[in-house]
């Protein structure tokens, strides 16, 4: 199988110029032509010729003029998406490279929620720094809620570790790392941690800090509640920020309900119980995902196996 398409001097090499690309991707990003000359620091007409040629090599417009700016059109879409994965793999190429000539440093995007940033995180860049710290971790956010991957589809991040919630699409691969379950947690100081007697209908009253009940993750709080007969809990602060329901639990004058993770690296620091209340949460799946169309970095590998070396304790843990 030939490296290079045969008719590549006549379709491709002569024709598509990366530069031009480049300025292509520039004004699509920017909505306007002026905008990308000055982000490239190049002048007007060099940035028209440019999208110019690319629309007589490819023999279809590209952009479409407005007052509004230059938006694609659909032949732009599709040369946007094709040309994001030209360059990316070329990215990849040179990482690759650099990896190869000093194994010690190099580069990984990570897209992850903010949930796990509290917990596992962390924990797997610590782990990383000690085999490797010459590399450089970039972390990414990724949707907190119904994840959509965005930052997998635009190259931002190499993988991305997330709460699974929902079926992934067929272009997408993802390796389990380990299940997780909401537990109740209240600080060690407080009243509940030194209660003898406690059931969750002890705990309708709060106060509670919770995610939005009314949002998209909201049931997966509720849900227990209700299948045990009881009204759910009202919050009396409600947040998605993990960080915010730490801090308010800390103060011995709330309940949360959290990922056994987040507990398990923050009970020390925040002085966290879980309470040994009677409610079914569901365990889901902690996982690691990319695009099945491009090629793991040996960078990226280890960076996996290593997530999985320092989630091995709590992927053994859920199946005791």
């Amino acid at each position: 199988m030939p490296i290079v398409p045969a008719d590549w001097h006549d379709r491709i090499g002569r024709r598509i110029k990366l530069r031009d690309l480049h300025i292509f991707f520039a004004v699509v990003q920017s909505g306007s032509m002026a905008k990308a000359a000055t982000q490239l620091t190049i002048s007007q007409p060099v940035v028209s010729q440019a999208v110019a040629d690319l629309e007589a090599s490819v023999g279809v417009r590209l952009l479409e003029r407005g007052p509004r700016g230059a938006t694609p059109t659909v032949y732009g879409e599709v040369l946007l998406k094709r040309g994001v994965e030209s360059f990316d793999a070329l990215h990849q190429g040179v990482r690759d490279i650099e990896f190869l000539s000093d194994p010690t440093r190099g580069e990984i995007r990570v897209g992850t929620q903010e949930l796990l940033n509290s917990g596992v995180v962390p924990a797997i860049v610590e782990r990383m720094a000690k085999e490797l710290p010459h590399v450089v971790v970039r972390v990414q956010p990724a949707d907190q809620v119904w994840t959509d991957f965005r930052e997998l589809y635009e190259r931002e991040a190499d993988v991305s570790l997330v709460l699974q919630t929902k079926p992934l699409s067929a272009d997408l691969q993802a390796e389990t790392l380990f299940e997780d379950r909401l537990c109740v947690v209240a600080a060690a100081s407080s009243k509940w941690a030194r209660s003898r007697k406690l059931d969750a209908a002890a705990l309708q009253e709060g106060p509670w800090a919770l995610v939005p009940p009314d949002s998209d993750v909201g049931p997966f709080t509720t849900e227990p509640f209700r299948v045990a007969g009881l009204a759910p809990p009202q919050p009396r602060v409600a947040s998605y920020s993990h960080v915010l329901r730490l801090h308010l639990v800390a103060t011995g004058r709330y309940l949360a309900i959290l990922p056994t993770s987040v507990v398990r690296f923050n009970a020390a620091r925040y002085r966290l119980v879980i309470l040994p209340v009677r409610l079914e949460f569901r365990p889901r799946p902690v996982i690691l995902v990319s695009l099945k169309s491009r090629t793991k970095t040996p960078l990226i590998n280890r960076f996996i196996a290593l997530a999985k070396a320092e989630c091995a304790p709590l992927r053994q843990s859920t199946r005791k």
